[in-house]
């Protein structure tokens, strides 16, 4: 989770004052043990993801230097100790202020997929990297939608390696659609499909998508101020019936 319990406002920011991500462990009888420092220094506010391969648990997070620059961080636990986070790409994101916007990871085996907006350069882009030793490494990654995407992504990973990525696409000012794409084992692109129209206000949160068997399943937030409502859509992936 993210813990500004170091953070200072106003002031300047350092491994020592900054937002930290830590960890804990949550027994079968509720109680919480093993408490961890994961990163001294992290954004403030994108959320994190964690999964768990067939060797340990990896988290991803937007990292953040004390210049600003916050690119895509992965670390792994090894006999229940943090080890270094690794950069998975290096975006250099320079951007003074938290973008709301995380990354996502799903795992199968020790396949592994994760998924994150960035806009360096002033170019909006969300992209993709797999890894095939449980996250150890990552091969380069592919950027799934470069046509203004609003972000908020999650994504899916098949035992093929067949990754599905999920993001918020705008038409116009406070209204878009959720859409997914397709990224084979071979890294070929599908065409990204309409789920269906959402929001992009900040209040529409961060689409969700699970896969079950070779289905897939999401659920968005619909509706406008007190009027909003979870939809869920089922979605046959290629080769069901």
């Amino acid at each position: 989770w993210l813990d500004g319990r170091n953070t200072r406002p106003g002031g300047s920011v350092s491994a020592k004052h900054g937002m930290t991500l830590r960890s804990a462990i949550i027994a079968p009888d509720g109680s919480t043990n093993a408490k961890q420092l994961v990163d001294a220094l992290v954004c403030d506010c994108c959320q994190t993801d964690v999964a768990l391969t067939s060797r340990r648990p990896i988290a991803v997070y937007r990292d953040r230097t004390a210049l600003e620059i916050r690119d895509i961080a992965v670390v792994s636990a090894i006999e229940g100790k943090w080890q270094q986070p690794v950069i998975i790409a290096r975006d250099d994101w320079l951007i003074t202020g938290c973008p709301v916007n995380g990354p996502a990871i799903a795992s199968h085996g020790d396949r592994v997929a994760v998924a994150w907006y960035t806009a360096s350069r002033n170019k909006p882009t969300i992209r993709m990297a797999r890894s095939i030793d449980g996250g150890r490494t990552f091969a380069p990654p592919i950027d799934v939608a470069a046509d203004n995407p609003h972000g908020r992504v999650d994504v899916e990973i098949l035992p093929s390696g067949t990754t599905f990525v999920s993001w918020i696409q705008p038409s116009n000012e406070d209204h878009g659609e959720l859409r997914v794409n397709t990224v084979l084992a071979n890294n070929e692109l599908g065409t990204p499909l309409a789920v269906a129209p959402m929001g992009t206000a900040r209040s529409a949160g961060f689409p969700q998508m699970i896969s079950r068997g070779s289905d897939l399943v999401f659920a968005w937030v619909s509706g406008h101020g007190t009027q909003t409502r979870i939809e869920t859509r089922l979605g046959r992936t290629a080769g069901s019936n």
